[in-house]
């Protein structure tokens, strides 16, 4: 858990980005979620870093948005809907 803003690649590398080897993206804003996952992309490239990275999608209609940017999309929607589904 960063406490600190994730579109920082001071920020990043100083809570040891260069070790991770997954990063979940998880702010209630995609838009912000997307500037942290191009931040990291920037660090991948100039660290050659192999990092995957997960983003929590608040907005369906989102997806497209994020889709070039991040190995992994969790879409929250689907989420909430299974759990519902299954409460039934």
């Amino acid at each position: 858990v960063l406490r600190e803003r994730a579109d920082n690649p001071e920020a990043l590398i100083k809570v040891g980005i260069k070790r991770a080897r997954k990063v979940y993206i998880s702010s209630s804003d995609d838009g912000y979620n997307l500037m942290v996952a191009l931040t990291i992309n920037k660090l991948k490239k100039e660290y050659n870093l192999k990092i995957k990275i997960a983003i929590l999608l608040n907005s369906s209609a989102n997806m497209e948005m994020v889709r070039d940017f991040v190995d992994e999309i969790i879409d929250i929607s689907d989420i909430v809907k299974d759990k519902i589904i299954s409460n039934i």
